[in-house]
């Protein structure tokens, strides 16, 4: 910066295009309160957390509530099956990586809001305002699942099938946005990823993954019954949450390896 200084005082032609360098070399080092280093490592984080929140914990306790309800049903720790502490444990350490996911990234751009806006239709669509979009819906609905959890009726109330049907299709539409927006990251934000065209990769294969599993699943539940349905889920639910674990470690790698 001193040197770039020292120039521009011996040769001052070219000020104005020395005065942008200037300017975004000092908002570089201390550009809305934080330095790029600093925006850097939190930005990381964010993709770290909600990579891990979403690929991992929230995949897997929904893919287990949908198909563990069967498993060792004599045991019920403080009452309540294997596949509930299961679905609650994951769900829970999930939106909590939410919130620190959503919280570093504000911190990392002093609050402001980087989504659609009034009045903008032209980039409003494009990879930024998109990925904050699709990325604030997915964590309003999640954490309002577990709120519409505590209003459901009892298991043999009429209304029952309903309550479980709006639950299930609101952590899909909800999984789906979360998708969405780890995907727009990985094409649109290359730079955040020691390989952006492996992340893309894996995340379009992940999600391609994730679709075929819940198909199989739904088909299982009308090709076969009693024990060997169960055995069947038990398998696919193993191989899901394998496969699960492998690429949030992959992706958080990538990520995480990432030098600014």
């Amino acid at each position: 910066m001193a040197s770039l200084v020292a120039s521009r005082l011996i040769f001052p032609q070219n000020s104005t295009n020395f005065a942008a360098t200037v300017a975004t070399e000092h908002h570089e080092v201390a550009g809305d309160g934080i330095s790029a280093h600093e925006k850097w490592t939190l930005t990381q984080v964010h993709g770290i957390c909600f990579v891990i929140g979403w690929f991992f914990c929230v995949s897997v306790a929904a893919f287990g509530a949908r198909h563990l309800r069967d498993l060792a049903p004599s045991i019920n720790p403080f009452g309540l099956k294997i596949w509930f502490h299961l679905h609650r444990t994951l769900n829970i350490l999930g939106a909590l990586l939410m919130i620190v996911g959503l919280m570093v990234i504000f911190i990392a751009h002093d609050w402001k809001w980087l989504g659609p806006k009034p009045n903008n239709t032209r980039s409003n669509t494009s990879s930024v305002p998109m990925h904050t979009i699709c990325g604030i819906l997915s964590v309003i609905i999640a954490w309002i699942q577990p709120l519409n959890s505590m209003l459901r009726c009892g298991p043999s109330h009429p209304q029952r099938p309903v309550f479980n049907w709006g639950h299930r299709l609101a952590g899909i539409v909800s999984w789906l946005l979360a998708a969405t927006t780890i995907a727009i990251a990985c094409k649109k934000f290359g730079k955040r990823f020691t390989d952006s065209d492996s992340a893309t990769g894996i995340c379009a294969a992940f999600i391609a993954f994730v679709g075929a599993c819940v198909i199989a699943g739904e088909v299982l539940q009308f090709l076969a019954k009693g024990k060997l349905l169960n055995r069947l889920k038990s398998y696919i639910f193993v191989i899901f949450s394998v496969i699960s674990i492998i690429v949030t470690i992959v992706l958080t790698v990538m990520i995480s390896k990432k030098q600014s």
